[in-house]
């Protein structure tokens, strides 16, 4: 509880757009007793690396603050990879949208930050695209039921996932998965 009030009052100081999702995952099983072990997980997102790492490090600080303060053991996993900035190439994105105009498409090429995948990081290493494709719904809502899953906007993200784990004092041991550093 500590922790994600914490989180809760961090979202202030944290850079434009910023993003910090949290849920409990696990917190006990009965009311009025503490629990043995809380399990949480925690998404952050940012339009930027730079903003990425600030926001990394204020939610660590507040999980932190949340175990010294309930003398808990804290222990952070990471989980998948960090996303980077999306950098559309503008050659590339005429050619697209040269492409899809004669084929009688709108095309509307933007500076601003549009997707939310590792796609940002391959465009760190390689002239790249991420082209977004609308569905002209006919008028109906966006988010009606059966087209929500495919015409939902998207929004900018650079993003990291933690899941964070709070233990009482006593060792208890965890298995660990494959290292966050191992490459297939």
């Amino acid at each position: 509880m500590i922790a994600q009030t914490a989180v809760a009052l961090a979202r202030q100081r944290l850079p434009p757009r910023s993003v910090v999702s949290t849920i409990t995952t696990e917190g006990g099983s009965a009311v009025n007793v503490i629990p043995a072990r809380t399990r949480a997980t925690i998404e952050m997102r940012s339009p930027s690396l730079d903003g990425l790492r600030v926001i990394q490090r204020r939610v660590r600080a507040c999980l932190e603050a949340g175990a010294l303060a309930t003398g808990c053991a804290l222990e952070l996993t990471p989980v998948g990879n960090d996303f980077a900035d999306l950098r559309q190439d503008t050659s590339l994105s005429a050619f697209y949208r040269d492409a899809m105009i004669s084929r009688g498409r709108e095309v509307k090429v933007t500076d601003a930050a549009v997707a939310s995948t590792d796609m940002g990081n391959v465009s760190h290493l390689v002239p790249s695209i991420h082209p977004l494709l609308g569905d002209d719904v006919g008028g109906a809502r966006r988010r009606t039921p059966p087209r929500s899953r495919t015409t939902a906007p998207r929004r900018p993200r650079t993003g990291r996932s933690w899941t964070a784990r709070s233990a009482s004092p006593w060792p208890r041991r965890v298995p660990r998965g494959i290292p966050p550093n191992a490459r297939a």
